[in-house]
């Protein structure tokens, strides 16, 4: 087990640490919600890029278009990115 690996329950498991459900098993990650300014066209538009961080133990085999139960909001997983240290960045979409 890598130094990462060891380091990443600890991760979801801190205070930034939030409570979901992916196929049907309770998990914990770190959730982002970041707001995204762009200017297209000479106009400025903003939107949310919704993300959640989790140790990549917890979520094996996710895939895109799996629902992602945060809260008690429903996100549709869209590229999960493991980044071989244990640790899964896995972005979202709010349908």
């Amino acid at each position: 087990m890598s130094f990462y690996e060891d380091d990443v329950p600890a991760l979801t498991r801190g205070d930034f640490a939030v409570g979901a459900t992916w196929n049907g098993k309770a998990i914990r990650l770190i959730f982002d919600n970041e707001y995204i300014a762009q200017q297209m066209l000479g106009d400025n538009i903003g939107m949310r890029q919704p993300e959640a961080g989790v140790a990549s133990k917890d979520v094996e085999g996710i895939a895109d278009g799996d629902p992602l139960i945060i809260g008690s909001v429903t996100y549709t997983v869209r590229v999960p990115e493991p980044d071989g240290t244990g640790f899964t960045r896995v972005r979202l979409s709010k349908d």
